[in-house]
């Protein structure tokens, strides 16, 4: 479908609408940048998002200087939606945009991640089956 986003990034600038330089939007607008893309999934941290289509290509946006954004220029900001090349050789099902990293799983079952776990409290489990992944916070 069509990805439509709005709100306020004019503080911090770090692109998260994905809409280039309008860093604020009233009403939902729509993403010219994926309009060819059919976009299955889409995931927001505060300062980057992710969306896979349906051929399972991978695009980031937003601010990622710990590599979360997993662009092969070691680009630290996009204001767009950018495949990631990397991966072009994965077909994508699910990714999620956290903190400090991008974890996505491969049609073949395969967990992959951009970023850093480090400055992280919380555990990212792996399991032995195929595809399945899923993050925790330490008890409070």
């Amino acid at each position: 479908g069509t990805l439509y986003a709005w709100g306020d990034d004019t503080e911090s600038k770090h692109g998260i609408l994905g809409l280039g330089n309008q860093y604020k939007a009233i009403r939902p607008c729509p993403n010219s940048q994926l309009f060819d893309y059919m976009i299955k999934n889409v995931s927001l941290a505060e300062t980057h998002a992710c969306a896979v289509d349906s051929s399972g290509r991978l695009f980031c946006w937003g601010f990622g200087p710990n590599g979360e954004l997993g662009l092969e220029n070691h680009n630290n900001q996009i204001n767009i939606p950018t495949i990631v090349t990397k991966q072009k050789q994965f077909n994508i099902k699910k990714a999620i945009a956290y903190s400090n990293y991008t974890v996505f799983c491969s049609g073949a079952g395969y967990v992959y991640l951009y970023g850093t776990l480090q400055p992280q409290l919380g555990k990212l489990h792996f399991s032995t089956n195929k595809g399945s992944f899923g993050g925790s916070q330490p008890p409070v």
